[in-house]
Parts: structure tokens; C-alpha cells; sequence
């Protein structure tokens, strides 16, 4: 056996036993579908599905939660959709650049991402694998540019323009993103216009597929009688590979220039803004786009290593076991708690102060104080393993009340089983925690959530003057199951 079949063998030893030595432990994921986002739930559904299931067949237990952001937890990993913020174990997740691929981070998305936070820190630190993975990206972005996909359904094909032309795609104004942008596209325009008319290019305009502004609709309308601008709704592959350069604020597209060697110019912070050329000041463009009269130096290799640590093929097995085991080993690393289980259902679930309520794993119950325990995010969820491989009919019963500070005489509490609405309580009288929620259950084998969102119909002009209408709050006793 030659030497490097040894260092093969040895290093493939090693991977697969840090593999091993890590325990089971917990994963917890937000609904995709309840995200209020453009995405493609498609692509994000299969994402985690799959996902969940090498979880399962790693022996690891997966809590599925109709949360918009699960609350980060030190003895679960926890994955939330198109969010942002720095937790033990939490990581962010979304539909990205490449059709059918997800991004991954610690951070969030766009100026949130942690490329964009810390700009000399290595992509790929989640990687205990990455020289393997990385050596796979080539192909697959190879295979990914031959097939002519865009992370949206296009409405036409392209002619291709036998000009030189700049590529300027327009984002949606309520882009989530947006938030990241220096300017304006109609601020951008006229400078982006008056360089391709003095340097003899034209401006390519497309409005996005998904923009449905009526006032975005009639400034581009507008623009169809400016001189050297074509507006187009053609396909985004065909505009890319014959334009000269890309502007934009931070939309996916530049990210689709860049894998295709066209330059793009950013006004807005993006997590491949530091690939890209990021213009700060508008009367800096100008100088800026004097550089794609020059070869254009693509950073290929940069480009592979932030695709290896961030950007996950839905439909790869092997990208998603690769990020699984990633995540596992780092969180087991950096000794963040992980290894506790969800407990098993009991016949009561106690929330006065020092009951039992604290071993079975919460979301939004802040704080027990003497005989209940209070929620103030209007929502809370109780999850629980149930061991069996039976159905389990039940009946629940329920300490529990809804309370604004204006006592305002009705509430709505929605209870939800496994992320399904079953009920809707209404609660007449806020003047005392009773037990007059009562309805039946169907319990899964396997884990199962029990969550409680309040709901208060007064209208903002029944408010009393003065109090913030968001002080709501949920206050709960005990749970308590008995079979039916």
C-alpha cells in the first residue's frame, strides 16, 4: 500500500471517528412555511426534511416548531429561517443565490451575515472537513452554470444584444435586504446612465420577477424613453453572459455575475460583498466602472472557498450530511451544553416556582413566580417525547390565562399540536387564572409540541390612552394529560 493511501486511510479514520464519539443530541427548526418571506418553501422544505432525517438516522431527535425565531438554547442546535442574531448553537438558514441551494451561517443574512461582520475571519470555520468538500465544489458549479438555472422562474428568453451594455437588475423596495442599500435605484441611475452613454454602453434595465410596487412598475416604465436604456423582462442567464458588468445594490444576481466572470458593483453590504467591488459614495461609480474596460480578474477560488462553508445543494445528500456532522462536532467542541434529551411526557407538567416544568424543554416562558409561570412574547411552547409507538388519545387540561394590562374583558388563545391549529379558547373573564381550557389530544409517538399563542381582538382605538398595546401576556399553572 503506498504511503498515501496510509494518509488517506488514516485521515478517513480520523474524520469518521469524531463522527462517532459524539453523542445524540437535540435540533430544533422553525417552519418555513410560517416565515412571513418571498422564499421558495420548496427549496427550503426539502432542505430540512432532509435534514431532519439524517438527524433521525444519526440516533439525534428533532423538534419541529411553528416559531418565526426559535429562542437560541445551550442543549439544542437550533436552526431559524431568513433571521439573524449571535446564540449558542443557533444558526440561520435561507433560500440563496443558487436555485435549489441554501445558506447557511452563524450570523444572518446579507449585512447580518458574519462575512459581512467579520471580513478577515476564514469562510469555512464550520468545516472540520472542508478540504473534501471544497475539492467537490468545481464540479458542481460547473454542472450548476451548464444548466442554465436562477434562483427565479424566468418569464422570457433573452435576446442577446449585439451592443456592450451594463447589467443593472432592479431588487423588490420590501426586500428584507434593502435594508443593507446605500441608494436608491432612481438615485443610481442617472450616474450608472451617464457613464455607459459617455463610454458607449448601454443600460440594461429588468425589473425583479417578484416586484409587483406599482410605483417601481411606472419608474421603469419611465425609463423606456431614455436614451441608450433597454428595459427588459428577459431571462437573467442569457443578460448576465453578454453584459460587461453588473450594478446593483445587493441582490442574489451579483452573486450570479460573479460565478459567470462578470464584475459586479455592489451598493449595499452583502455577505459577497467583499468578492465584489463595494461602492460607497455615488460619485465613485464612475471610476469604478472604468476598471471593465480592462481583463476582469475573477476571485474563483474565493468564490469556491465561501460556497464550501456557506452554501448547501437541497438536492446533494452529501452537502447536507457534510454540514450535519459540521455543526455536531462544533457544537459538541466548544462544550455548549449540548447532550440533554427531551423528556418524556408525564401526566402533569407543573409551572408554580420549583415545580417540574423546568425539565421538559420551554420556549417563551420567562419566569415562574410563586404560583404560575408568566410568558410575555405571546406565545410559548411545551415540548415532550411520548415513547410508545401507539397513538395516544388524551384529554388536556389547563391552568392557564391571558392578560393586557388594560384587562381587557375577551382573549383568544390558539392551541396548536405539532404546528397545527386545533383550538381557539376564549376567555371571558381575566380577573383570576382558572382551568378553563379543556379540549382533546392526539399524541404522536415521538416528539410533540403543545404551544399556546394569545390573540387579543380589542381594536388599537379601545386602547385606554397611553398604554402600549403590546403589554400581553400568557400566565399558566399547570398541564395536566389524562386518557380518554
Amino acid at each position: 500500500m503506498c504511503a498515501c493511501a496510509g494518509l488517506f486511510c488514516i485521515t478517513l479514520h480520523f474524520q469518521m471517528s469524531e463522527i462517532m464519539r459524539n453523542p445524540p443530541c437535540v435540533w430544533q427548526f422553525a417552519y418555513p412555511h410560517a416565515m412571513p418571506s418571498t422564499a421558495i418553501v420548496a427549496d427550503t422544505d426539502r432542505f430540512v426534511q432532509r435534514f431532519a432525517q439524517i438527524c433521525r438516522d444519526n440516533g439525534d431527535t428533532v423538534i419541529h416548531l411553528p416559531w418565526i425565531q426559535i429562542p437560541y438554547s445551550f442543549w439544542a442546535i437550533t436552526f431559524n429561517y431568513h433571521t439573524q442574531g449571535v446564540g449558542p448553537n443557533s444558526y440561520h438558514y435561507k433560500d440563496t443565490y443558487l436555485n435549489e441551494w441554501l445558506q447557511v451561517d452563524t450570523h444572518g443574512y446579507s449585512g447580518f451575515h458574519s462575512k459581512s461582520v467579520h471580513m478577515d475571519r476564514q469562510p469555512g470555520f464550520l468545516m472540520p472537513f472542508r478540504e473534501a468538500r471544497l475539492a467537490r465544489i468545481p464540479d458542481k458549479l460547473k454542472n450548476y452554470l451548464a444548466s442554465r438555472k436562477s434562483k427565479y422562474q424566468q418569464k422570457n428568453a433573452a435576446e442577446k444584444y449585439d451592443f456592450s451594455y451594463v447589467f443593472f437588475p432592479l431588487q423588490k423596495p420590501q426586500d428584507e435586504a434593502a435594508l443593507f442599500g446605500r441608494f436608491l435605484p432612481e438615485e443610481i441611475f442617472p450616474i450608472a446612465h451617464d457613464w455607459c452613454r459617455a463610454n458607449g454602453y448601454k443600460l440594461v434595465v429588468k425589473r425583479h420577477p417578484n416586484c409587483y410596487s406599482k410605483g417601481m412598475e411606472r419608474w421603469v416604465e419611465s425609463l423606456k424613453s431614455e436614451p441608450d436604456v433597454v428595459v427588459t423582462d428577459g431571462d437573467v442567464v442569457t443578460l448576465l453572459e453578454n453584459s460587461k458588468a453588473l450594478i446593483t445594490v445587493n441582490s442574489s444576481v451579483g452573486f450570479e455575475a460573479l460565478l459567470r466572470g462578470i464584475p459586479a458593483f455592489l451598493f449595499g453590504k452583502s455577505e459577497y460583498s467583499y468578492l465584489a467591488n463595494e461602492i460607497h459614495r455615488l460619485e465613485d461609480l464612475p471610476a469604478a466602472l472604468d476598471s471593465i474596460k480592462k481583463p476582469f480578474v475573477s476571485p474563483q477560488q474565493e468564490l469556491e472557498k465561501f460556497i464550501c462553508a456557506h452554501l448547501y445543494d437541497s438536492n446533494d445528500p452529501k452537502d447536507i450530511e457534510d454540514l450535519y456532522h459540521a455543526v455536531k462536532t462544533r457544537g459538541f467542541e466548544n462544550g455548549m451544553g449540548l447532550g440533554r434529551m427531551v423528556a418524556d411526557m408525564p401526566p402533569e407538567i407543573d409551572f408554580t416556582e420549583g415545580g417540574n416544568s423546568t425539565t421538559y424543554t420551554l420556549h417563551g416562558f420567562d419566569y415562574a413566580h410563586h404560583d404560575v409561570t408568566w410568558c410575555t412574547q405571546r406565545k410559548a411552547t411545551v415540548v415532550f417525547n411520548h415513547p410508545g409507538s401507539d397513538v395516544k388519545f388524551m384529554q388536556l387540561r389547563a391552568d392557564i390565562s391571558a392578560f393586557l394590562h388594560a384587562q381587557h374583558p375577551a382573549y383568544f388563545i390558539d392551541v396548536l399540536v405539532n404546528g397545527k391549529k386545533i383550538a381557539q379558547w376564549l376567555q371571558i373573564d381575566s380577573s383570576n387564572i382558572g382551568s378553563g381550557l379543556q379540549l382533546p389530544l392526539v399524541i404522536q409517538p415521538g416528539i410533540n409540541t403543545i404551544s399556546f399563542v394569545l390573540h387579543n381582538p380589542v381594536f388599537l382605538a379601545e386602547i385606554p390612552e397611553g398604554l402600549y398595546s403590546g403589554q400581553r401576556s400568557i400566565a399558566i399553572r399547570r398541564m395536566i394529560f389524562e386518557e380518554t
